[in-house]
């Protein structure tokens, strides 16, 4: 929509420019000249909409459905053009018309799990991070569809196969795709002798761009860059929304780590710490962090253990490199933390009965515990990037 032309409380008009192509010129001229009409675009979307309503406890059964959509701009339409919505007023009403769009909308939400049925109905966890994460319901029947023992490469399957992060793949892309395809940046593959593989479909085209976003793959094609770039950041909202919904509904503990750990991968470009984490520090690139790699100097404390001059060799970066690499991943390692879980088990039994989690830093003294309890070091890094 163009908002109000000109400066407020100076101009009694402006001037708005519309920018489009060819193919769509005549559309908004008819517009500007009041020769069109404005139509509700809401019958698509149905299904996303209600849940919102559910999950708002707005609407709480089927008559608060019909009795909702009457007072939206779509019912205003219908009861305009009748024909364009699909609507044979001498078959059905437009009451007809409502209830069966509300009762399939409300049913394809059961369904999915995403809402319960009893007197009322009521959102259960799904409905709300459907609604609260803005994930379309074709997105959202996709996450819930994942098996329980999900591995990375399924959840990464199941990005690639959403049409909110499908591009079409062009003619000039499929050289440089295929070849990323071949390389070893790219972890996971498309099915097929590696050789006779050829990117074609929109769905191959995001398998490949998300890897090779997390492998900060440099395409010299700008319109790849820009396009991997803004997959990543749709991934990443789906990849949210899918392990809230595995902690939160399915309880799925293996898809909701794998959403993690591969949210995490799109968030710092890194697939894990094999793969050298000091490109996360401020002006040490994916060229400087694998030319450190090759040197033996992949994590903190490694980087820490060499020496100066070895940083500098390794890294071919000029003095101070190694002094200031120091300095940094010392600051780091002093915000380590270390987590201890121990776990007791009912007496005289092997069931787990519950899990003590502490936290502190290395220099403190560890808490005195039973010796009898089953215990679980970890090593906690906390960082923010700059």
């Amino acid at each position: 929509m163009i908002g109000r032309a000109g400066r407020p409380g100076l101009d009694t008009s402006g001037m708005a420019i519309i920018m489009t192509d060819n193919a769509s010129k005549l559309k908004y001229e008819s517009l500007a000249r009041g020769l069109g009409s404005a139509e509700s675009q809401m019958i698509p979307k149905l299904i996303d909409v209600v849940n919102t309503e559910i999950s708002q406890r707005v609407i709480k059964n089927i008559d608060d459905a019909v009795r909702w959509l009457k007072t939206t701009f779509l019912f205003a339409c219908l009861k305009e053009n009748p024909p364009r919505f699909g609507v044979d007023l001498q078959s059905q009403t437009l009451d007809d018309f409502i209830l069966s769009q509300c009762s399939n909308a409300i049913e394809s939400l059961c369904k999915c799990g995403l809402v319960g049925e009893a007197d009322d109905l009521f959102p259960l966890a799904g409905s709300h991070i459907m609604s609260q994460s803005m994930v379309p319901f074709k997105a959202m029947k996709t996450i819930a569809a994942l098996p329980f023992d999900a591995t990375q490469c399924q959840v990464l399957r199941m990005l690639s196969s959403m049409e909110d992060l499908h591009v079409p793949v062009r003619r000039l892309e499929k050289k440089p795709l295929n070849a990323c395809h071949k390389s070893e940046v790219i972890r996971y593959k498309l099915e097929g002798p590696l050789s006779k593989v050829r990117i074609q479909d929109p769905s191959e085209k995001a398998f490949v761009l998300l890897q090779a976003y997390i492998a900060h793959e440099d395409f010299e094609n700008y319109t790849l860059r820009q396009e991997m770039s803004t997959l990543a950041d749709k991934a990443q909202c789906v990849l949210m929304a899918a392990q809230e919904h595995s902690t939160r509904g399915s309880r799925h503990g293996q898809v909701a780590l794998q959403c993690l750990k591969l949210r995490r991968s799109l968030q710092l470009c890194l697939w894990g710490e094999s793969s050298g984490v000091l490109n996360q520090i401020q002006d040490i690139g994916h060229k400087c962090t694998a030319q450190l790699k090759m040197n033996g100097i992949v994590s903190f404390d490694q980087a820490m253990a060499a020496t100066e001059d070895q940083i500098e060799r390794a890294s071919g970066r000029p003095k101070p490199f190694g002094k200031r690499l120091h300095t940094i991943v010392s600051k780091i390692l002093q915000e380590r933390l270390v987590m201890t879980a121990e776990i007791e088990y009912t007496r005289e039994s092997n069931i787990p009965a519950s899990v003590q989690c502490h936290l502190r830093f290395p220099s403190q003294v560890p808490l005195n515990s039973n010796s009898e309890k089953a215990k679980v070091n970890y090593t906690l890094v906390r960082y923010n990037r700059p």
